[in-house]
């Protein structure tokens, strides 16, 4: 299949006299991404090279000859004309035809040799057409084997396009969309599949122009790939079909200053300065409300961006940018917040003494903007400060010293704390009239219970395949071997348990301590619960926990070629947990 991955936006391109071209080879280029960037198979590209004595070796100011044609254009549909479209009808009565399978081929191109994955160098290891399931460095093919695992692969898309088109189509349209699913994943296109679905054809034919980028640029390669995926599928709807829908008028834009706050989710080709722009925020002031974004260089498709409010406070929910001479406690007020309820929102705010102008803070929703104090919440956590105490803590926070003791057990001593030690606070009027729970023995709540057996439903089976069969809301563009977060949080928002979804554990983790999950220790770890572990580097799920002995399951490092496949684990390397509220 063809990663879609991020590139350089210069690309050192000459035209040749025939229909070729020349490319100047960048730093960090394969021979492979250069094919795959210009929309070439390999093959093809090595053997207008003779001059490469090594595939696996080119080096910075070489120049690669690009054959044939590398996007420039609209290619012809395969064969040099549309072929017959055929009968209309439910898209669950469609498999996908040669003519199609011959089309993906020549996208996805021929190896015969097993090449490393572009963005890593290593694996997940491709060979055949786009085939990567157990393929193993030095491995070969032969073409007729290539088609054959093809057609495989192809089954999963094919079952995707089934199930997500709802209006009658014909041959020619299922063989486009099964190679556009093929390519983006299960859920890469919902604005394509909302204009289908409503009858508009001709918008969904449009809304293959969309899906051309990688990495926030515009690739050749898919440029001509989505030419003729749109050119197969046609503008009009198939003989049956109903009369396309009226086009909704387009949404209000956003207010100007972007004084509504709230949330965006990013479409494939968005940019952070872009999405600025369009919600009328500056990109500082997007990029400060945005601490989980490691590198702002680098946003993927349904990962969700937290809009600022514009203007110097935010309505209930909102954000507020911080102005010189303004504290924590201060901002609680004017927004009619607890202090704690606003720095259990804020995990990002390492020392609660010390906010910077131009900072942006979370205000969490139910605040009117009166100087009333809000309802403390729930439970949160609390981070010590000089001079705390836990029973001037249990004070401030409307909950008896018992209850604070018994919600902390890792405090061995309760009359001694540290400054920046985290405490987890129970729900306000929580007293010590009863006594604490013992180990968990591997059982919970009902949605723990269903976050575990939905997670078993997957044992065994590899990332590579389950990110792209839409089984899950997993991100396929996702390295096979980086998707752990993936697919914890995948099973989380199909359980209900939450409502974003990320490929990064520290996003992860934070996003769940902002929405109420608290630190616990392992004796009183559920089933459910997410496990940080490795120093912070991976991420999985507690499927069972007997007297403090947690058995884990997610998204593991264990096939032989280093990508990731679903089973069980064992906490280590700093493991700690986290559990809803």
């Amino acid at each position: 299949m063809t990663a879609v991955s991020a590139v350089r936006s210069t690309q050192t391109l000459a035209a040749s006299g025939d229909n070729s071209a020349t490319y100047t080879v960048q730093h960090g280029d394969s021979l492979s991404g250069i094919a795959q960037r210009f929309g070439v198979s390999l093959a093809a590209l090595e053997a207008a090279n003779p001059q490469i004595s090594n595939p696996d070796r080119i080096y910075p100011g070489d120049r690669v000859t690009i054959p044939g044609d590398h996007g420039g254009g609209t290619p012809a549909p395969v064969g040099g004309s549309t072929p017959p479209a055929g009968n209309a009808g439910p898209a669950s009565g469609f498999s996908i035809s040669q003519n199609g399978v011959k089309m993906i081929e020549g996208f996805e191109g021929y190896s015969e040799k097993a090449y490393p994955d572009p963005g890593t160098g290593g694996a997940p290891w491709t060979i055949g057409y786009g085939h990567t399931g157990g393929v193993q460095p030095g491995q070969t093919i032969t073409r007729a084997q290539a088609e054959e695992y093809l057609k495989q692969d192809l089954g999963w898309a094919q079952d995707a396009v089934r199930k997500n088109v709802h209006v009658p189509i014909n041959q020619n349209q299922f063989d486009a969309l099964v190679s556009l699913t093929y390519n983006l994943g299960a859920n890469g296109y919902p604005g394509l599949l909302s204009k289908l679905n409503g009858g508009d054809y001709a918008g969904a034919q449009q809304m293959f122009g969309q899906y051309v980028h990688g990495g926030g640029h515009v690739l050749p390669g898919l440029v001509s790939r989505r030419a003729q995926e749109a050119a197969l599928f046609g503008s009009s709807a198939p003989a049956g079909a109903p009369a396309p829908a009226p086009t909704p008028a387009p949404a209000p834009a956003p207010a100007p200053g972007g004084a509504h706050g709230g949330s965006y989710t990013v479409q494939p080709g968005d940019t952070l300065s872009g999405i600025a722009q369009r919600q009328g925020v500056s990109l500082q002031a997007l990029e400060a409300a945005n601490p989980q974004i490691g590198n702002f260089n680098h946003i993927y498709p349904r990962q969700v961006i937290h809009l600022p409010g514009g203007g110097g406070s935010a309505p209930a929910g909102g954000s507020y940018t911080v102005r010189s001479g303004d504290s924590l406690s201060g901002i609680a007020t004017s927004h009619g917040v607890s202090l704690a309820a606003l720095e259990a929102a804020n995990p990002q705010i390492s020392n609660p003494n010390r906010i910077y102008p131009g900072q942006v803070i979370h205000i969490p929703g139910g605040s009117s903007g009166s100087a009333a104090p809000a309802p403390k919440p729930a439970s949160h956590d609390y981070t010590v400060r000089s001079g705390d105490t836990l029973s001037g803590i249990a004070a401030r926070n409307g909950v008896s010293l018992a209850a604070l003791e018994r919600a902390n057990p890792q405090i061995s001593n309760p009359n001694r704390i540290s400054v920046g030690q985290v405490i987890h606070v129970p729900g306000a009027g929580s007293t010590g009239g009863s006594t604490g729970p013992g180990p968990v023995q591997g059982s919970s709540g009902a949605s723990g219970s269903k976050v575990v057996d939905l997670a078993k439903q997957f044992l065994g089976r590899n990332a590579s395949d389950l990110k792209r069969s839409g089984q899950l809301p997993m991100e396929s563009w996702v390295p096979s071997d980086l998707c752990c977060a993936n697919f914890v949080t995948a099973v989380l928002q199909k359980a209900g348990a939450i409502n974003f979804h990320s490929n990064q554990v520290s996003e992860v983790a934070s996003k769940l301590q902002a929405q109420g999950w608290h630190k616990v220790d392992a004796a009183h770890a559920k089933p459910g619960d997410v496990c940080i572990l490795n120093n912070g580097g991976h991420v999985e799920l507690v499927a069972s926990n007997n007297g403090g002995n947690v058995q884990l399951i997610g998204s593991n490092n264990s096939n032989a070629d280093g990508t990731q496949k679903v089973g069980y684990g064992h906490p280590y390397g700093g493991a700690w947990y986290l559990t809803p509220p």
